[in-house]
């Protein structure tokens, strides 16, 4: 059987740390028919200039200015996707590493399985090591149990990605060229969000997925960067007034597509949201300064004012999982035996 073209598209944006290992890791690959379209989204620290050194008929690199659009990730990926000659398009970010076989392995699987428009296969994270790699075995073996046991494996797909419990990331799919310009890429309104946003869509429109994420060793490791972790969460108001924002977009968006579609059954997962923004509010008023606590309160009041204006009903389960998480995030003990990450975990995992 003949090699297809797979296309690699990849945003940039300062990663001058770690964008020529992610380069290498394609170039390391067991398959060779691929091409590599990078997208720099206005890098100013240098990796533009790192990326140019590659530059060649299999890896070509555009400047997102040169196309209309605003600035952002999505952008980068539909001007990838614009851009995409192959017949199968892997997204990867400029930090995250292919393992040799990934390619190779992905296109077998789906010449096997050709009436497929999403084949979702598995990862690993890591932190500054690649082989030091590791799963999130909690969380893993909720999903695993929870797909296997479901009967409808694309509905239960579908609940997971409504109630912000993500049972993938980006990088796990292997996508068909023509599915992703059927939908119509990305949506360029969320800043955040984008990968649930992308996912439930195609959930929704009923397209053809096929999870291979729980019977395949991890194929791809997705860095876990401390700083940019700390940065989006640890107190900058203006990216958590984005967060909020793409909050309200996401739930917005679906409530309505629910309703109009009939599946009113599903409109309690969407809490799952909500949830994580509380959450996230009860561990930033616990370590923000104190003039910060009437800023991050009225976020919590934004919150609440959006399941309100939604119609969502007060659910008991939902009050009292976010009080105790309160309570775990303020307790000593209760953070050094990591009780709030288990409360959270349990209650995606029941909603």
């Amino acid at each position: 059987m003949p090699q297809p073209l797979v296309s690699i598209i990849c945003p940039l944006y300062n990663k001058l740390a770690y964008v020529e290992e992610t380069i290498n890791s394609v170039l390391d690959q067991s398959y060779v028919n691929w091409e590599m379209i990078i997208v720099d989204d206005g890098s100013t620290d240098g990796s533009f200039g790192v990326v140019e050194k590659f530059i060649s008929n299999k890896i070509k690199l555009y400047k997102r200015e040169d196309y209309k659009g605003d600035k952002g990730a999505s952008v980068c990926r539909n001007i990838g996707i614009h851009l995409a000659k192959g017949k199968f398009v892997i997204f990867l970010d400029a930090d995250d590493l292919l393992l040799p076989e990934c390619l190779k392995d992905r296109v077998s699987l789906a010449q096997k399985y050709p009436g497929t428009h999403l084949y979702v296969f598995n990862h690993a994270l890591f932190y500054d090591v690649p082989h030091r790699s590791f799963q999130q075995k909690v969380h893993s073996l909720f999903h695993t149990a929870g797909f296997y046991l479901s009967r409808d494996k694309e509905l239960w797909m579908l609940s997971r990605f409504l109630t912000y419990d993500l049972p993938w990331t980006i990088t796990n799919g292997f996508w068909k060229i023509e599915t992703l310009r059927m939908v119509g890429g990305f949506d360029e309104d969320f800043q955040r969000f984008q990968d649930p946003e992308i996912h439930t869509r195609i959930l929704l429109h009923k397209c053809t997925v096929r999870c291979l994420k729980y019977t395949r060793k991890p194929d791809v490791l997705i860095r876990i960067d401390k700083k940019r972790h700390n940065g989006t969460l640890g107190g900058q108001k203006a990216k958590f007034s984005i967060y909020i924002d793409s909050v309200e977009l996401y739930l917005t968006k679906f409530y309505v597509e629910l309703k109009k579609t009939g599946r009113n059954h599903l409109l309690k997962k969407l809490n799952g949201y909500l949830f994580s923004a509380e959450a996230n509010i009860n561990y930033l008023l616990k370590d923000c300064k104190a003039e910060d606590n009437v800023f991050y309160e009225s976020k919590r009041v934004e919150v609440m004012n959006l399941r309100t204006s939604l119609e969502m009903k007060k659910d008991f389960l939902y009050d009292l999982s976010i009080n105790l998480h309160s309570a775990a995030v303020k307790s000593d003990i209760g953070n050094r035996i990591k009780l709030p990450a288990l409360i959270y975990k349990l209650y995606m995992f029941i909603n």
